[in-house]
């Protein structure tokens, strides 16, 4: 049994698809690859109690599945394991910083998970549908912070984009020591559909 418990292990793990690579110096990225910066802010915030998490996924407590992909079809239920493939784990209110390829892609919602545990998966789906142009000489690209509202059952009760572009400018060149641009392409929250869970 002891030496079933690794593979097990690993099999598990498997189940899981892979996430977006996260980036902390445009000098990590591959090439053909783009930095995309940005947040997802939720108001109220995401509280410790709202998630029951197995083991498995316990390094997604606190943060928000950015769900990407090449067209902007918003997700729905039933929401897919196999649709995390690829996802940007962003900590819930915190920048994130990761590596994409450097083609326009679409945000296709969010994805809060809220309880994995038992059969069927209580998952908060958030909206989306939204393109991102990623240009062929941009290096990194800033986002905005994607601000949803919600209620106690996880309503969208309101979707803006907030611009914090002056500061997050200023803390990657402290941060990096070097002159660096990065292109604001805000995404437009007038895209994004509002609705209930």
């Amino acid at each position: 049994m002891t030496r079933a418990l690794p593979l097990l292990l690993c099999l598990l793990a498997a189940c899981v698809p892979s996430k977006r690579r996260e980036v902390y110096s445009p000098t990590w990225l591959n090439s053909g690859e783009v930095l995309l910066l940005g947040r997802v802010k939720l108001t109220p915030p995401l509280a410790e109690e709202e998630q029951a998490l197995s083991w498995l996924v316990s390094d997604w407590r606190g943060k928000v599945m950015v769900i990407v992909g090449d067209e902007p079809t918003p997700i729905a239920r039933p929401f897919r394991t196999s649709e995390y493939s690829g996802r940007i784990e962003a900590p819930a209110d915190a920048e994130y910083s990761v590596a994409l390829p450097r083609q326009p892609f679409a945000i296709r919602g969010c994805v809060v998970p809220l309880d994995l545990s038992g059969p069927a998966a209580d998952q908060a789906l958030l909206p989306g549908g939204v393109r991102v142009d990623i240009r062929p000489d941009d290096v990194a690209v800033y986002i905005g912070t994607l601000h949803y509202r919600r209620d106690e059952f996880w309503n969208i009760t309101g979707v803006s984009v907030e611009d914090d572009y002056d500061r997050v400018l200023a803390e990657c060149r402290k941060r990096w020591g070097e002159p660096l641009t990065i292109r604001k392409a805000l995404v437009s929250a007038s895209d994004i559909p509002i609705r209930k869970r």
